[in-house]
């Protein structure tokens, strides 16, 4: 069943599906749904290293640490330039927004989205539908005190050791400049070495090579057939990762 026909079903007007992997997949998203629209939601890539940690949603390699932010960072930073890239060749059926701009003016940034997708987004309306994540946010830090204020924007600022910042920053920085984020006093002084510049083409070569093993069309005739028990079990197993405590 097409998604026009899913729609007129359940008597909605349109659809929409949000996975940040998707962005991989504009060019064939955008050739089997040619009327698509893309709003690409991007923040704070500290932010995201932080949260992503906490799930242990890239695997480091052997010789980082554990629970290494490092190729989290890495992996927004890949994720985020093929989404650009991708997304900037649909010309007017893309917009970014700034997953910070949404939480500090949502109704102004959801105005301009309105806009975009020509239909009226009311901030007010959402809130009190509450639907999902709005009433309860979807946060990898199991830690969080209710008596406090959510507030997922700008955890950064005292998750990582001085260390590990300029590290960090000295390997995405230019992606975090360029898309309007400062960067702390550390990153600014920090040039890349030829380590750092060995550390970034290490995780982004394999990034490629795994995007590529995924979907190489003779190496996915050579893998098992996954029952649908075993998908929900892998989907459950990544939707239920070990408790972390909150780093202070």
């Amino acid at each position: 069943m097409v998604m026009g026909q899913i729609c007129e079903s359940q008597g909605a007007r349109r659809w929409a599906e949000n996975s940040p992997e998707g962005m991989l997949y504009l060019p064939l998203i955008k050739q089997q749904i040619p009327d698509a629209l893309v709003v690409h939601i991007i923040r704070d890539g500290r932010d995201v290293a932080n949260s992503l940690g906490q799930l242990q949603y890239v695997r480091p390699f052997p010789w980082e640490q554990r629970y290494s932010v490092i190729g989290c960072g890495l992996y927004w930073e890949w994720i985020v330039q093929q989404g650009r890239r991708f997304g900037q060749a649909l010309g007017g059926d893309y917009m970014e927004v700034h997953f910070e701009e949404l939480l500090a003016r949502p109704q102004e940034t959801l105005n301009g989205i309105g806009r975009f997708i020509d239909q009226p987004v009311d901030y007010e309306t959402i809130q009190r539908v509450a639907y999902g994540s709005v009433s309860k946010p979807n946060t990898s830090f199991r830690a969080h005190d209710p008596k406090v204020q959510f507030n997922p924007v700008g955890r950064w600022k005292t998750s990582f050791s001085t260390q590990e910042l300029e590290r960090f920053e000295g390997l995405v920085g230019g992606t975090l400049e360029e898309l309007g984020y400062s960067l702390s006093a550390n990153g600014t002084k920090s040039p890349r070495t030829a380590s750092l510049h060995a550390t970034r083409l290490l995780h982004r070569t394999f990034f490629a090579s795994k995007f590529w093993y995924k979907n190489n069309s003779a190496v996915r005739a050579l893998r098992p057939v996954l029952t649908s028990h075993e998908i929900d079990e892998i989907v459950l197993a990544e939707d239920h990762p070990p408790v972390l405590a909150e780093r202070q």
